[in-house]
């Protein structure tokens, strides 16, 4: 007695080692902001930082006591940030950033408006992403 086998689509392996993951390319590397799960997929990044805004100034700039107190805040340039406890749910690329040593020993961040001001005030959250996606 033979046995047939009908063969599909499913059945046939295109190579693709990345099955898992919405997130993982054709070339079985995962998106920035992701990292490879070790079967398949990739996983969301978490932040690289928190904290809280101290003050806001001409609608794009904003400064913090959490961000880095050093030249290490402008590698935050062409990151991308979003809030929390705000009424701001846009994402928003990172310009520029510096650090203010005198007088007031503080780094701030400049956002890209090209997508509009963003709605945000003192004592509100952020978390800044690697990604244009900032964790969505």
């Amino acid at each position: 007695m033979f046995q047939i086998h009908v063969w599909n689509q499913t059945d046939i392996d295109d190579g693709n080692e990345c099955d898992g993951g919405a997130n993982c390319q054709v070339d079985c590397n995962c998106l920035v902001g992701f990292t490879a799960d070790e079967v398949g997929g990739c996983n969301l990044n978490p932040p690289i930082e928190t904290g809280l805004i101290g003050s806001v100034w001409n609608n794009v700039y904003f400064d913090s006591q959490n961000l880095p107190k050093s030249s290490a805040v402008t590698d935050y340039m062409g990151d991308y940030v979003n809030f929390s406890n705000s009424p701001e749910i846009g994402c928003f690329r990172i310009d520029f950033a510096d650090y203010l040593p005198n007088p007031n020993d503080i780094s701030y961040l400049r956002l890209d408006e090209s997508l509009g001001y963003p709605n945000i005030n003192a004592g509100e959250g952020y978390n800044i992403w690697e990604a244009e996606n900032c964790g969505q």
